[in-house]
């Protein structure tokens, strides 16, 4: 009996011991429940109020959103302005097609004159700079195309100025934009006719759509004026060369940059000639010595300026192709 007893005993303090362990279990699950609950009935209320919300923007954020927009179009008419006033102005509404002829004519005579300045011969013979149809071909311009022809004029010239200021060893070639039709099809950059193919009597070219100006690339906010340059220079006249035309008053910007070497750029090492260091020149008669530096024996090493193999004062000349936008802000 007494063994009976302590059985039941046990089996009762064990039932007792997993119902309290029960009962733990259970109220922690249903605390977490309610926590759940909680953070469910929290983010519900929070996705019905955005839901309920109204979605204009409040008057404050209004006000912001139109002084930040007014602010940012002041700023870029004041850009707009500055770079309209820094750019090509072209009074030529009352040029006609043979005062653009004239007028081209006198700018070609002084750019070779200012090339001629400093003793080299910059362009070739008979160079139109991009006007082979009017110098070369004797075509005269529409009227309505010369407004444009004069813009282009004016940026040539003051393109043409930096370069040969650059003291560049010569130019080769000019292409402008292209936006008159000839009679017999539009003109290709760079095209020209044979001399006396047309005369000046000859009916002037036929007008493009544009008449202020070319028309201008999708991509392209703002009107613009492509031209390729190439032309041969050594390394300091073509730094020279993007440095003016970045610093021009006309809005230029670079878009290509073509450079090819014209000859090696590493020279190969000089040769001692045989008795050329046991030449001696005497002092003239009456004369004292120079104290010039005594020469280099035979056998040993050749003077550092007979050494140089590679740098700007023996570096061969650059073949550059340059492409290059002008943009224009009239109208703007």
């Amino acid at each position: 009996m007494k063994g009976q007893k302590i059985a039941i005993v046990g089996g009762s303090v064990a039932a007792l011991l997993l119902c309290l362990a029960g009962a733990v279990i259970t109220y922690r699950a249903f605390d977490s429940a309610d926590v759940a609950k909680a953070k469910l009935d929290d983010t519900l209320k929070n996705l019905q109020s955005v839901y309920h919300r109204d979605p204009f923007p409040c008057a404050t954020n209004i006000w912001t959103v139109k002084t930040d927009n007014q602010k940012l179009e002041d700023w870029n008419q004041a850009m707009v302005d500055k770079l309209r006033s820094e750019s090509v102005v072209v009074a030529t509404n009352d040029l006609t097609p043979s005062g653009f002829i004239d007028r081209l004519t006198v700018m070609r005579n002084e750019l070779v004159k200012l090339s001629l300045a400093n003793g080299d011969k910059v362009f070739p013979d008979n160079f139109a700079f991009g006007f082979d149809q009017y110098l070369i071909s004797s075509s005269m311009p529409h009227p309505d195309n010369v407004p444009t022809l004069a813009l282009q004029l004016l940026m040539v010239d003051a393109l043409m100025r930096q370069i040969l200021a650059s003291h560049v060893a010569s130019l080769s070639q000019i292409d402008r934009t292209i936006f008159e039709n000839s009679g017999s099809g539009s003109a290709s950059p760079g095209a020209s006719a044979s001399p006396g193919r047309h005369r000046h009597g000859a009916e002037p070219a036929a007008p493009s759509p544009a008449v202020a100006h070319a028309p201008a690339s999708p991509s392209s906010s703002y009107p613009k004026q492509h031209f390729t340059i190439a032309f041969e220079a050594s390394e300091s006249a073509l730094d020279e060369v993007l440095n003016r035309l970045a610093s021009m008053p006309l809005f230029v910007v670079v878009t290509d940059l073509e450079i090819h070497r014209l000859e090696r750029g590493l020279l190969a090492p000089p040769e001692r000639t045989a008795g050329a260091d046991n030449k001696t020149t005497a002092p003239a008669a009456g004369t004292a010595p120079t104290g010039a530096a005594p020469a280099a024996s035979a056998t040993g090493p050749l003077p550092q300026s007979q050494r140089i193999v590679s740098g700007p004062d023996v570096s061969p000349l650059l073949k550059v192709q340059m492409q290059l936008d002008v943009y224009t802000f009239d109208g703007v």
